[in-house]
């Protein structure tokens, strides 16, 4: 566990820091570009979180709980879903709504 969370925190550092260099090495152009950053920094800043709700899934099902584990996942999707929906559409934030709702959909697992 203390791998994926010293892994996590230098990858969270190195994705900041080439935010812009990497998202246009993927193929964003400058018509993409804000959008793809504005997701992009939404999100990298809660990969530590992200990473451990995963690694909790894994736990859980090597422990012999596949079913609570599917719960919880399906739980996660619903509240993004329903969080992106309302980030995009009814706060107008766009894309940033959108990394910001897959956070709170995993942050209301792993603290709720």
């Amino acid at each position: 566990m203390w791998s994926l969370v010293l892994v996590s925190l230098v990858s969270t550092g190195a994705l900041l820091m080439f935010a812009e260099p990497l998202t246009q090495h993927l193929g964003a152009d400058e018509r993409l570009l804000p959008h793809a950053l504005a997701y992009f920094k939404g999100l990298v800043p809660f990969i530590l979180p992200i990473t451990l709700c995963f690694y909790s899934d894994v736990m859980l099902k090597a422990l012999g709980h596949p079913k609570f584990s599917m719960m919880i996942m399906t739980s996660i999707v619903i509240i993004n879903v329903a969080l992106s929906l309302y980030f995009v559409l009814g706060t107008d934030m766009g894309t940033m709504g959108a990394s910001l709702a897959t956070w709170c959909g995993t942050f209301t697992q792993i603290y709720g």
